[in-house]
């Protein structure tokens, strides 16, 4: 095979791999329901609780123009077993976009904030307790 071939031949997989890549990002990107959004106002704090069909959330936020300064409180309210949860706060715009998503922790949690944000929402995982059977000899 010749170089330009070769050059060829990778330059067209290459933009294939982007195209296919571009695709399902476009599926990654999802929007917020109206009613699951928190209105992200000016000063603080302000206070509230949300909850998903696992987790209670209350939460704290102080904004300053581009910041947030965010604490959270999580209660898992579901009776299941579970071996851990994490929490995500999404940054949304005013079409419901979610702009960006961060790993929340209990206590202050400090985010820069992305330019047309205007809501907040929350997402959470409770990892249930997998048992294992026992092998008996």
């Amino acid at each position: 095979m010749e170089l330009k071939q070769v050059i060829g031949t990778a330059v067209k997989s290459g933009l294939l791999l982007l195209l296919l890549l571009s695709i399902a990002c476009q599926g990654v990107q999802k929007t917020v329901k109206p009613e699951d959004r928190i209105s992200l106002l000016e000063g603080g704090p302000h206070s509230g609780n949300w909850e998903s069909k696992t987790i209670s959330l209350d939460y704290q936020y102080y904004r300053q123009s581009a910041e947030i300064r965010l604490s959270v409180r999580a209660k898992v309210i579901t009776g299941a077993p579970y071996q851990g949860f994490e929490v995500w706060v999404q940054f949304v715009d005013a079409q419901g976009n979610i702009l960006e998503e961060k790993s929340i922790y209990s206590g202050e949690n400090t985010f820069n904030i992305p330019p047309g944000t205007t809501d907040l929402a929350f997402r959470t995982f409770l990892e249930p307790v997998v048992y294992k059977p026992r092998i008996s000899r």
